[in-house]
């Protein structure tokens, strides 16, 4: 039985109690008694009281025992659930053992390898769900694309309403980070042949994946002492994080399901293994950064990808004339790939780029071979 404080109280004053009264009774008895027979009481008064508080003892120190227990377990369980708003992989970077030690204004700079996905035209796909529906399919989403991320090393640092940005650790190679973007298409076209079965809309992410030399983690939030809050909130704060959200938003526009940098492309130890175009020069107006991207279309549908795979030449060919200020010549070729393939993306804009430079007389003051996005 396990006794709470104000029980333990009374238990111990009953036991004082007995205990006065039982060495009252044996000094009534004691000066009865014959003189060789009194050893024997005070030995019984002695041991009486001993014995019962011994047994108060024993039960209070099974009792801390099970409340130190529950304790443990409950830490346990805590920590756990941390672990599940709060990736444990973030302490690794930051080099912290426990989540105790994080503090505000703490941070680290990692080579890391940054992947953004999302879902394209989510809002528009899920306008017609219920709040329900909306829920239960970003939660299947998200189970999807998060078991092959881990597996592949990387973790989610977090959600993004109908997307995820993950983190990579950045070794000498990038295959597993390219690998990781091409397992959750193939895994998203499995589930679309799962879901046009059950006469359910499929629907299309994007991928953007880079990988940069500093990526900065670390801790904001704010103390008030009047509105008693302390608040804490991992950070990635880098201008090469935003790129990669950028370029995920590019691959849309471009019809790339998976749009990667020239860092990640030149950085793979087994490039043959992969099917891929070069897209051209970029400038991401938003943080007016310029970048080389690539369309790796391995895991387009198998008509787009033979279709991609078969103009590759013809269009890094146009690409490269555009850059060279060549726009007619790279225009007919544009329009000979799209003419083959009305759903290759890229190959329309810069058809319609080629079309609006070649009647310029003067280029844009900005232009350095580039497309803006």
């Amino acid at each position: 039985m396990k006794l709470n404080s104000n029980q333990t109280l009374k238990v111990f004053l009953s036991i004082v109690l007995v205990s006065i009264l039982c060495c009252c009774i044996m000094l009534c008895i004691y000066t009865e008694v014959p003189f060789n027979d009194r050893g024997c009481i005070v030995l019984g008064g002695i041991v009486l009281p001993f014995l019962m508080l011994m047994g108060l003892v024993l039960d209070s120190s099974n009792s801390m025992y099970k409340k130190l227990k529950n304790h443990i377990t409950n830490l346990e369980k805590v920590q756990k659930a941390y672990e599940r708003f709060f990736p444990k992989q973030f302490m690794y970077y930051m080099d912290k053992n426990d989540i105790t030690d994080l503090k505000r204004k703490d941070y680290k700079s990692n080579a890391m390898g940054v992947m953004v996905t999302s879902i394209c035209s989510y809002y528009t796909f899920s306008r017609d769900m219920t709040d329900e529906e909306r829920f239960e399919f970003i939660d299947e989403y998200i189970n999807n694309i998060g078991p092959v991320i881990y597996k592949k090393g990387g973790f989610i640092s977090k959600f993004t309403g109908c997307g995820a940005m993950v983190l990579f650790p950045q070794k000498d190679k990038t295959d597993n980070i390219l690998d990781t973007a091409l397992s959750i298409q193939k895994n998203i076209r499995a589930e679309n042949d799962d879901r046009i079965k059950l006469g359910e809309k499929p629907y299309q992410i994007g991928v953007g994946i880079h990988v940069s030399d500093s990526v900065l983690l670390g801790i904001v939030g704010f103390k008030s002492k009047a509105a008693n809050v302390d608040r804490l909130e991992l950070a990635i704060l880098d201008e090469q994080v935003v790129l990669t959200e950028s370029i995920q938003n590019a691959s849309q526009l471009l019809g790339a399901s998976v749009l990667a940098t020239e860092s990640i492309i030149k950085n793979l130890e087994h490039p043959e293994n992969y099917k891929y175009r070069y897209l051209g020069l970029a400038l991401f107006e938003s943080i007016q950064q310029k970048i080389e991207i690539y369309d790796v279309y391995q895991e387009d549908d198998e008509e787009l990808r033979k279709a991609k795979e078969s103009t590759k030449k013809q269009f890094e060919e146009a690409v490269l004339l555009y850059q060279k200020q060549e726009f007619k010549k790279a225009k007919n070729i544009f329009i000979e790939i799209v003419s083959n393939n009305d759903r290759d993306l890229a190959a329309k804009m810069y058809y319609f780029l080629c079309d609006e430079y070649s009647y310029m007389d003067k280029l844009p003051q900005n232009w350095d071979k580039q497309i803006n996005l």
